[in-house]
């Protein structure tokens, strides 16, 4: 258990660092670091604030999930949860794999096995809901924005993201039956014997995920605007820690772009798109006329967001998390 964490943690240190030395190496000098200690306090409280309201919009959020499966969990409890999905998505790759964590405690709290993984499919399914809808909104606040000039690429890119996510939210959110005979014609040949079980379990899950189905137009709208909060909040994060090295960056430009990278990054295939995150927003905080404190902003900014879900993790239960998915890979081994 504690050899898999800290190789997870040693991948994402070596790609983290490998994207902040492409940072260092394109901006052409080398960083001080005693400009770490430069950031405002202020500033930083109010990044942390803004994370921690993240979480508590994402655990209100779960507390819905869960009772509309039956299932009554308090605050902390679907704090727990939430903190545990962060933890699992990143030790994973492209950071998406919070779903198992999310199945793995609420079957833990005593929801029913599909029942879960019903759960933990609507989570899914309304962040990548909300993506598509708020991915417009991003490519309009850019393409207007002086800071980042979008190009025919980036707006096809940003369409393609749009009809991914729009199509995977509308599947994963109302039509899951479709799952039955993807599997039914994927697991063929040599995964002819895992068909059965694999029925079986998708059967149970569309079952359970009529909970979700049948929810009302207003549940989804208070589901949305609860996953609006805790993401905008998540995005806060790095315009209070720009600004607390005094980066004077648009708000709104910021959270845009952040919505159309988080969006890609679920492609990436290192463990929580590490690397990935610290390429993909210099280019913005450099045109913002922050050359000297872009490296110092990236890393304030991944210890917070990121890598404190290392600590988190452990002391919540990431122990239960990294033990279930050691047992899965010793069963498909």
């Amino acid at each position: 258990m504690t050899n898999k964490l800290l190789k997870t943690v040693a991948i994402s240190i070596i790609f983290s660092s490998l994207g902040l030395a492409w940072v260092i190496y394109k901006l052409g000098s080398i960083p001080n670091l005693n400009l770490l200690k430069e950031i405002k306090a202020a500033y930083l409280v109010l990044a942390i604030l803004v994370l921690l309201g993240s979480f508590i919009s994402s655990s209100f959020r779960m507390q819905i999930f869960a009772k509309q499966i039956n299932q009554s969990i308090n605050l902390w409890q679907a704090l727990r949860i939430h903190i545990l999905g962060m933890f699992s998505a990143a030790i994973t790759p492209s950071g998406s794999g919070n779903a198992p964590a999310i199945a793995y405690m609420l079957n833990h709290h005593g929801a029913s096995h599909a029942a879960a993984w019903a759960a933990a499919v609507a989570t899914f399914a309304n962040d990548t809901m909300f993506f598509s809808w708020s991915m417009p909104i991003a490519l309009v606040i850019l393409h207007f924005s002086k800071l980042y000039q979008t190009s025919l690429t980036t707006n096809i890119l940003g369409l393609v993201a749009i009809a991914i996510t729009a199509t995977v939210s509308f599947i994963f959110s109302f039509k899951l039956a479709w799952l039955e005979p993807i599997v039914s014609f994927t697991l063929k040949g040599p995964l002819k014997r895992f068909r059965n079980s694999a029925l079986e379990f998708v059967s149970s899950l569309v079952m359970a995920h009529n909970f979700f189905k049948k929810a009302p137009f207003s549940w989804y709208l208070k589901i949305q605007a609860l996953t609006a909060i805790g993401w905008i909040s998540f995005f806060a994060t790095l315009y209070f820690v720009a600004t607390g090295f005094n980066s004077n960056i648009n708000f709104f430009v910021l959270e845009a772009y952040q919505s159309a990278i988080t969006t890609l990054s679920f492609i990436i295939p290192t463990p929580g798109a590490s690397g990935f995150f610290e390429l993909g927003i210099a280019p913005l905080l450099k045109s913002a006329g922050n050359d000297k404190v872009v490296a110092a902003i990236i890393l304030v900014w991944r210890l917070l967001s990121y890598y404190s879900i290392f600590i988190l993790g452990p002391i919540v239960g990431g122990n239960i998390i990294i033990q279930k998915l050691s047992k899965e890979s010793e069963l498909k081994t």
